[in-house]
């Protein structure tokens, strides 16, 4: 899942016309560390992941009824996440930030 929507933004950042040399170059540095991070993550905290998809995947199916208790139940799974992947989370937060900037 991950991998696809990294794809897809790989796809995309390959054909932004305003991103200069210094800013694609960033941004292509930022993608491969993040990259290297998802793959750690994917071998050392498997049940953490999982749990998160779990998570997410309940909220996408909730009935309006269930999706309150369905969000807070992933946030505080992804709150416990950025507790123990601090540099996972700062590093997608830039990327996230850059992008937003570049209209992406």
């Amino acid at each position: 899942m991950i991998h696809d929507t990294l794809t897809k933004l790989e796809t995309k950042l390959a054909a932004a016309q305003q991103l200069d040399e210094s800013t694609r170059g960033e941004v292509e540095r930022l993608m491969k560390t993040l990259h290297a991070e998802i793959d750690v993550l994917a071998r050392t905290h498997t049940t953490g992941a999982r749990q998160i998809t779990e998570k997410v995947v309940r909220v996408e199916a909730a009935e309006a009824h269930e999706l309150q208790e369905a969000l807070q139940s992933l946030s505080v799974e992804v709150t416990g996440f950025e507790q123990s992947h601090p540099k996972l989370t700062q590093l997608v937060n830039r990327i996230s930030t850059t992008l937003a900037n570049l209209g992406i």
